[in-house]
Formats: structure tokens, sequence, C-alpha cells
């Protein structure tokens, strides 16, 4: 309330100033709070940034472009390790089953085969003796000519989910006949049939920029399924 003199009421001035005092009081904790989720918010996307730019070198980069310069031991191992742990951290944050399948139905399952087949390139007789100690062989088999089956269209975000997958067969077939054997049972030529029929020019790439590639394979993927193809009718 102004005083009759024109100046104000010290009264008034002074609950004026208590009250913005609480007010401030107040506030305080919560400008701390939305400080504090700001930051965790920050540190998780970060994280979640520095995994997948982890996850994508590891995959895209190592296994897609330059699988033949890694050594046969650390490069393997770190790897290795890097795809796993970033593998798990994507499970543990799935919240149920629509999580799963489209985890495995995107970049990572070709990731995943890729890692797989380069293994079993660098040492096939400890990945077939895996696969044989868990009875996981016709399964395993069948896992990879339901991969072909279900990507006779394959897209920029995934070029070489039919390369990899084809890789791993031959390194099987190579290494011991009796995957022919498996392979020719679950009808794999049908599948391979299929691939020579359905050529996609984005196969042609192992690196993009966006959805322009930039680096082409040196083996045309014909070549690798003529030499699936006559692996299994040895």
């Amino acid at each position: 309330m102004a005083r009759r003199d024109g100046g104000e009421d010290p009264v008034q001035i002074l609950q004026l100033q208590a009250y913005e005092s609480d007010r401030g009081k107040g506030e305080t904790p919560e400008r701390l709070l939305n400080f504090f989720v700001r930051v965790v918010a920050f540190i998780e996307r970060l994280g979640n940034g520095l995994g997948t730019l982890a996850f994508t070198w590891a995959t895209v980069i190592l296994l897609g472009g330059y699988p033949t310069k890694l050594s046969q031991r650390a490069d393997f191992v770190y790897t290795t390790a890097i795809v796993f742990l970033e593998a798990a951290r994507m499970f543990i944050r799935s919240n149920n089953k629509l999580d799963y399948q489209l985890f495995f139905h995107t970049k990572e399952l070709e990731a995943l085969i890729g890692l797989s087949s380069q293994t079993c390139r660098v040492n096939p007789e400890e990945f077939a003796q895996e696969l044989k100690n868990g009875h996981r062989e016709e399964t395993f088999v069948k896992s990879l000519i339901n991969t072909l089956n279900a990507n006779m269209n394959p897209a920029v975000h995934c070029p070489g989910i039919r390369r990899v997958t084809i890789e791993q067969a031959i390194y099987l077939m190579d290494y011991n006949p009796y995957y022919a054997t498996l392979f020719n049972k679950y009808n794999m030529m049908d599948a391979l049939l299929m691939v020579e029929q359905t050529p996609s020019s984005v196969e042609r790439y192992k690196i993009f920029l966006g959805d322009v590639g930039f680096m082409e394979h040196k083996e045309p993927l014909t070549n690798l399924v003529s030499t699936a193809k006559r692996l299994m009718r040895r």
C-alpha cells in the first residue's frame, strides 16, 4: 500500500521482500533437480552415441571393410568384446519381444553374422566344434537359410546381409563337407538361386555415406554364390 505522501509503505516492502525470499528458496531445489535431470540425460545420450560409434566401427568398418587386415588374436578379441558389450546393453534396455525382434532384423543381424563368419574364417575348427558341442549345427544352418530367404531385397541400412550369410556358409562347407549335406538338406540351393535372380545395386558397396555407396567389394556377390553352389555339389 502506498502512503499518502506518494512513498512506498515500509510494511508492504518488507512483506514483498519476504515473499520473494521464500519463493526463491522453494525454487532452488527445483532448479537443482532440473539441472541434475539434464546432466543425466546428457550423459546417457553421450553413452549411447559412443556405444553406437564403437559398434559401427567394430562391425561396419573393421569387419565389413578390412577383415583381412585384422590380426588373428588381439584385433578379433577387441572387436568381439565391443560387439557383444554393445549387444548386451541393447538387450538390457529391451523391454519387450518387439525390441528383441527389431534388434535381430536390422543392421545388428548383419553385424553379428559378419562377426561369426570372420571368426569361422580365422579359426574354423574351433567354431565348428562349438556348434557341435552345443548340438546347434542344424539350427545354425537353418537360421542362415532363413536369413537369406527373409532378405531378398536388401536395403541401404543392411546391404551386406546376404553377402556375410553366404560367406559364413562357404567357410563352414569349405572346412567340413558335412555342412554341405546340411545345407542341401534344408534347401540352401533354392535360396542361392533366389539371390542370383534378385541382384541389388547396394550389395556392390561395403561402405556408405548416407544412401550413397563409395567403396565397392573386391569380389562380386555372384562369385560367392557360385562358390557356395560348387561346395554344395562336391
